[in-house]
């Protein structure tokens, strides 16, 4: 039986509750296993902001919080450390959430390099002493996902000097395997799902959800209860249709973002529960997705459709 593979990541990771949240769930749920594709920021102070300066960009700049204090961000760092230990997997968003579509590969591998540096410069960065650091080192960093998913054409040959094992920026339909390119990097794509009363299929991640939702369908929009509802009902109707087909993985995203009231961070805790407990299924990384396919040698395909009534909605 080909196991079914879940994929839980989340981009930005500046906001400090969210992070106390997912450390508090992973902890009910020792099976989990999550990929935190963290922005450059996050690594640096307020008062240190001008150590970045990305490509074609003044010193200081982002589009994304730095962070914070001090004590903020030692608390933020401790979070990460602690689920790095525990198995789960810190990626990189690069750093300053700037849209490379048109950059070059010198520009990007600009970015990676200052990524690289924030990682093994932290403690001497931020005034702190050396046993306050980071529990990894830029050779623990295996993949990335692109700010905004753009993925302009100096992309490939960055990723590929800098020897990224996986991209997770990709977009595509619920059933796409993933594929290596040329360069023998994992290309791994978050999917287009329906949602029960809206004509536009969003990416399976919240903030897509958030804007369909928002656009469309103002009644439900301020119904956060019925909200939630076709937030859970989708994702678990993405769920239904590769596990009772051919497994393909699961790809869902979410930032660390409170999008109206937190109901797609209650949605997606309710989705990861009523799978948790299916022997055949196997949250994971995408570093240990790539180990996995790499492994197999190829994507399995076909004949492992199932009974729907093997599947109940909610459980």
């Amino acid at each position: 039986m080909t196991e079914q593979y879940v994929l839980i990541s989340f981009d930005g990771c500046v906001d400090i509750e969210s992070w106390r949240a997912w450390a508090e769930f992973r902890d009910k749920h020792p099976r989990l296993r999550l990929t935190f594709f963290v922005s450059g920021t996050c690594f640096l102070t307020d008062e240190q902001r001008n150590l970045y300066q990305g490509p074609g960009s003044e010193p200081g700049k982002a589009r994304i919080r730095f962070g914070g204090t001090q004590p903020e961000l030692l608390e933020r760092v401790a979070c990460m450390n602690a689920l790095f230990l525990s198995g789960h997997e810190i990626a990189s968003h690069a750093v300053g959430h700037l849209d490379g579509a048109s950059w070059s590969p010198a520009e990007w591998l600009a970015e990676f390099g200052t990524y690289d540096r924030l990682i093994e410069n932290f403690a001497g960065n931020n005034g702190l002493d050396a046993r306050q650091g980071l529990a990894f080192g830029p050779d623990d960093i295996k993949g990335f996902r692109a700010p905004f998913l753009s993925i302009g054409p100096g992309l490939d040959a960055a990723l590929a000097a800098r020897e990224y094992r996986y991209d997770a920026s990709m977009a595509g339909r619920a059933g796409d395997w993933p594929r290596k390119n040329q360069d023998g990097i994992w290309k791994f794509k978050l999917a287009s799902i329906p949602l029960r009363g809206y004509r536009r299929a969003p990416l399976s991640m919240d903030y897509n959800l958030f804007i369909v939702q928002s656009q469309e369908n103002p009644e439900v929009f301020d119904d956060l209860e019925c909200l939630e509802e076709r937030v859970v009902e989708a994702y678990l109707q993405y769920f239904k249709r590769n596990y009772l087909t051919d497994r393909a993985p699961i790809h869902i995203g979410h930032h660390f973002t409170d999008y109206r009231g937190l109901v797609y961070r209650k949605a997606l805790m309710r989705f990861i529960e009523s799978i948790m407990d299916r022997p055949d299924v196997t949250f994971c990384t995408y570093a240990q997705l790539s180990d996995d396919l790499d492994r197999i040698g190829s994507p399995p395909h076909g004949a492992v459709v199932r009974e729907a009534s093997l599947l109940k909605a909610g459980r």
